[in-house]
């Protein structure tokens, strides 16, 4: 039972730091808390913390354990799960501290890709929709035959792998392309844009991570992703007019993409005002 009071407290913390008062979050671990001693012999319960805002609904948790409890529908996935290396090697890679996560909640090496990454992306292609997954280099075959392979191609190189520096950076596609032949868009494309620093060791480019939603998921839709990470999948979305889901294990990371994405919306409103005013309102 110290254990459970423990976690209770943790999570009471928790709460309160993402908005939630005292008194809801307090309620809402006495009612788990009243649910454990009744049954002393259970484990602690599935542990997630959910929270919307706006079109954007976000899942604090392991993705194993929240994929089958989302009620929300979505329709396709977009995600850059971690890699697997370790902290990575060369000169951007240490500029960056690209992979060196400040999580206890998982280590980046090719075991944890096999236990939690592999098996969610296993579990999500029996949905049968449209995914994208940048899975880097390393790792890459232990994940799920794709039905196409396309890429990010870095001419400048991202990171120095055992064979040179890294310019290849694949894209794993599950599904089908909802465009259905019409006008498709090619695989891959050519990336020169460095992502922005916002606290996250790996945050991706933000215009093409928007050209890869565009192309993955159906317009309107609802996009998917399993490694929110500091949400950038989730401001592509925003960008494209597409409701997101997104789940992400470390609580450092999860705050990060709740700030983003209350500044994009922000943002977002802020131009719109801007763009009405001094406008001439015409009457038909």
């Amino acid at each position: 039972m110290n254990k459970l009071r423990r976690w209770c407290n943790s999570s009471i913390k928790l709460f309160q730091g993402f908005g939630v008062g005292a008194v809801p979050a307090r309620r809402i671990m006495n009612v788990l808390q009243k649910m454990m001693e009744m049954c002393p012999e259970c484990d602690l319960p599935v542990s997630f913390y959910k929270i919307t805002i706006q079109d954007c609904t976000l899942y604090l948790g392991n993705c194993l354990e929240v994929i089958p409890l989302i009620i929300e529908r979505y329709d396709a996935v977009v995600t850059d799960p971690p890699f697997g290396v370790k902290g990575g090697t060369g000169g951007y890679s240490r500029e960056h501290k690209k992979a060196q996560y400040i999580s206890n909640k998982f280590e980046d090496t090719p075991e944890y890709i096999e236990q939690v990454c592999v098996k969610s992306i296993a579990m999500l292609n029996e949905k049968n929709i449209p995914m994208a997954v940048t899975t880097g280099n390393r790792n890459m075959m232990k994940y799920p035959q794709p039905c196409d392979i396309g890429c990010f191609w870095t001419p400048a190189g991202t990171g120095m792998g055992t064979w040179g520096f890294s310019t290849f950076h694949p894209i794993l596609y599950y599904g089908r392309d909802w465009r259905g032949g019409k006008c498709p868009l090619p695989s891959g494309r050519t990336v020169t844009e460095r992502a922005e620093k916002n606290g996250h060791p790996c945050p991706k480019p933000i215009d093409a991570w928007t050209w890869l939603v565009d192309k993955v998921a159906p317009p309107n839709c609802t996009v998917l992703d399993p490694f929110m990470g500091s949400a950038t999948t989730a401001e592509a979305c925003i960008r494209t007019g597409r409701k997101f889901v997104g789940i992400e294990i470390e609580e450092e990371y999860f705050r990060l993409s709740c700030e983003r994405i209350r500044n994009v919306y922000g943002s977002n409103l802020s131009s719109a005002s801007k763009s009405n005013k001094g406008s001439k309102r015409i009457v038909f």
